[in-house]
C-alpha cells in the first residue's frame, strides 16, 4: 500500500503539501534502502521505456518530462 501511495502522490499533479510530504519519504527511504528506492516514483517515471505514453493522466499531463530526472525534477508552482 505504501508503494501505491508513493506512486500517487509524487506525481506533480498532486497537491503541493501532499507531493513535499511524500517526496521526504522517498528520500528517506532513498537514504536507507537505495536498491529499493529505485523503484519508487511517479507513474510516468515508472512506466518510462515500459507502456506509451509515459504519463498515464492522458489529457492531465503536467506536460514535464519527469521520467527523465526523477527525482532531480523541479516542479513548478
Amino acid at each position: 500500500m505504501i508503494l501505491h501511495k508513493w506512486t500517487m502522490r509524487t506525481c506533480f499533479n498532486t497537491q503541493e503539501e501532499i507531493y513535499a510530504a511524500s517526496m521526504d519519504e522517498v528520500a528517506q527511504l532513498r537514504e536507507v534502502h537505495p536498491q529499493l528506492a529505485r523503484h519508487v516514483g511517479p507513474p510516468c517515471y515508472l512506466r518510462a521505456n515500459i507502456a506509451t505514453p509515459s504519463c498515464a493522466d492522458g489529457s492531465h499531463f503536467c506536460g514535464v518530462k519527469v521520467w527523465l530526472d526523477y527525482p532531480n525534477t523541479s516542479r513548478r508552482v
